[in-house]
């Protein structure tokens, strides 16, 4: 079963605080000033949960239609990509801001049990990805073995 342990959520923070130092300004002065704005880089960021059957995987996808969206299972990997396309208008004025990420976005994550890439169902629904990824017959079986 999924659980977040101490360790996990130490490697986030290292990960979040390495990202601090090298991508956000030195100081928080930068948002002060009008139409400026920290920015962090985005990832596809994923909620998964388990069941006695499967995993359940949501992802947040706003504004992205299922046709840009790609979905990949092999050797227990699962990749989901996609691309936010730029549809900003410079018609509409002079942009000052633009904190809203427009490009490529890929995110794969080993599940921990044999899965069924044929079970596996996704839906998107008002901009969040489901995908429903069923373990095998063999990740459910437990096998004793005899020590000789």
């Amino acid at each position: 079963m999924f659980g977040i342990t101490p360790v996990d959520n130490f490697d986030r923070y290292i990960e979040q605080r390495l990202h601090d130092f090298f991508d956000e300004p030195a100081s928080n002065k930068q948002v002060s000033k009008p139409f400026k704005s920290t920015h962090i880089k985005p990832q596809l960021a994923l909620d998964i949960s388990e069941l006695d059957n499967a995993y359940v995987i949501q992802a947040d996808l706003p504004g992205i239609a299922k046709e840009d969206i790609s979905v990949n299972l092999e050797d227990n990997v699962l990749t989901v990509e996609t691309e936010r396309r730029d549809q900003r208008d410079e018609n509409n004025g002079t942009i000052h801001l633009t904190e809203r990420f427009y490009g490529k976005m890929k995110r794969s994550v080993r599940l921990p049990a044999q899965v069924d890439p044929e079970k596996t169902e996704a839906t998107l629904d008002n901009g969040v990805l489901k995908l429903r990824v069923a373990k095998s017959e063999a990740a459910e079986k437990r096998k004793c073995i005899a020590i000789r």
